[in-house]
């Protein structure tokens, strides 16, 4: 399941359980609708996900190249697992995308 929650301009994406291909549509129409609507600033929350496929990645590198190469916004991730951090720094996501403890930490770091 994914909520994506707007507040002073910030869109909190919370994930729970795995991201799989069935759930990739409605993740992906959840994070174009904000960001067409003027979001430009992103924190995933991906304390309640222990997996994320190939697919969803790809819609996190799209969302990554359109908000930060091209329209100057900010992401951050927070409360990422072990495993997962791991697959992003495969795919070298984090050397684009700070990781944070927490969501609060996340929020405090995008508004600054």
């Amino acid at each position: 399941m994914v909520t994506v929650s707007i507040t002073n301009g910030v869109a909190v994406v919370t994930m729970e359980g795995n991201l799989l291909i069935d759930e990739v549509d409605s993740f992906e129409s959840k994070i174009t609708d904000a960001f067409e609507d003027g979001t430009r600033q992103f924190v995933f929350d991906f304390g309640k996900v222990e997996y994320v496929c190939s697919y969803a990645l790809g819609v996190i590198a799209q969302l990554l190249k359109k908000a930060l190469a091209e329209s100057n916004g900010k992401v951050r991730f927070c409360n990422v697992g072990n495993q997962l951090k791991l697959v992003f720094e495969t795919m070298q996501f984090t050397n684009i995308v700070p990781l944070d403890a927490t969501c609060s930490d996340s929020l405090k770091a995008i508004r600054s």
